[in-house]
């Protein structure tokens, strides 16, 4: 487990230039936020992590990316919590880390819980910059596009 926080920490901080910080309680699974920065600046935009490492979590495949199956508590938990949650899969021994946003839309009711599609090609690195950025800011891309047009109504009136 620890060879996956240093995974995503690296990735967090080498590659997106934003902030990483570990929460070290046993909790139901909120292992580390994200702090999204611009201009050198924190700007109090965070995603919660839980971060999953093994070669176990890398069996249940398909074409599309990698099934991880949870807990009713777990998800409760996270699609409740205050803040965007994201699941981080590590794959410490080729030192990559997979993730999926924890959204109802995305889970898969099971007998014994849930399971979510983490893509294979949704890494964490500089590439799901602008993903991790909307995320942290609750916004679907309708929000994000009707938010610019608000903005750039200004200029489009002179």
């Amino acid at each position: 487990e620890r060879k996956g926080i240093r995974l995503v920490d690296e990735a967090i901080n080498d590659e997106l230039c934003w902030i990483f910080r570990e929460q070290p309680t046993d909790d139901y699974g909120i292992d580390a936020h994200l702090e999204l920065v611009e201009n050198s600046t924190a700007t109090g935009k965070l995603i919660a992590l839980q971060i999953k490492s093994g070669e176990s979590f890398f069996k249940m495949k398909n074409k599309e990316g990698f099934y991880f199956y949870g807990e009713m508590k777990h998800l409760t938990y996270w699609l409740k919590h205050s803040l965007p949650v994201i699941l981080v899969l590590c794959d410490v021994k080729n030192g990559i880390c997979y993730w999926e946003h924890i959204i109802e839309e995305k889970i898969k009711r099971t007998k014994s819980g849930w399971k979510i599609l983490v893509p294979s090609n949704q890494i964490l690195n500089f590439n799901s910059k602008s993903k991790l950025q909307k995320i942290a800011e609750n916004q679907t891309d309708y929000e994000r596009r009707f938010h610019k047009l608000v903005m750039d109504k200004v200029w489009m009136n002179e």
